[in-house]
This record gives C-alpha cells, structure tokens and sequence, in this order.
C-alpha cells in the first residue's frame, strides 16, 4: 500500500517527536502540557497530520521552542502535487471569475 504521508507532514512530525525528547518528555506528557488528546499528538509525530496553526503553537510552546523553527524550510515543494497553490492575485481573479458566473 502507498505511504499516504505527504514530506512536509513527516518532516513536521519528526521534528516535533525530536524536540520533545530533547525535553525528556513522554507524547503523554507533551499532549497534557499542550492541551490536546494523546492520538492527535501521535498522529501529528507519524506524519498522519497536520496541526492547525494555534495547536502547533501549542505544541512549540510545550517544548519551548519557537514555533518557527518547527516549521522552517518546509515549503510548497513537499506539499501533495493534488494541492491547488494560487498566488493572492490567482485567488482574487478566481473569486472574482465566479462571482461573474454565478451572478
């Protein structure tokens, strides 16, 4: 079976799960200190999710580092070739494409 984990999210994980031994911190002890459920924690570690912006804030606080650092140098190129990018102005002249055809 193909490994459904997108790079970013795997890296993401592996950088979390890092950290937090550094911290000498069990995922327990990590979820409780960020407020958030054990299996989120796990999944998030094995590259099965993606946290949304305030739980890896939470997550990087937790392990007192800066939430920057967890996400550094993971960019566009480790997202699902599935995924739509739009710049702002593509976005824009989308939003405004539909509005003509549905108006």
């Amino acid at each position: 079976m193909p490994d459904k984990r997108w790079p970013g999210s795997i890296e993401l994980g592996q950088r979390i799960a890092k950290a937090r031994e550094r911290a000498a911190l069990s995922r327990q002890e990590l979820a409780n200190l960020a407020n958030m459920d054990l299996s989120n924690l796990s999944r998030i570690e094995n590259g099965l999710g993606n946290p949304s912006f305030y739980t890896l804030v939470r997550i990087a606080a937790s392990l007192g580092v800066d939430p920057g650092a967890l996400v550094k140098g993971i960019g566009i190129e480790m997202i699902p070739e599935a995924a739509e990018v739009l710049t702002v102005r593509e976005w824009a002249a989308a939003q405004r494409q539909r509005r003509r055809n549905n108006g």
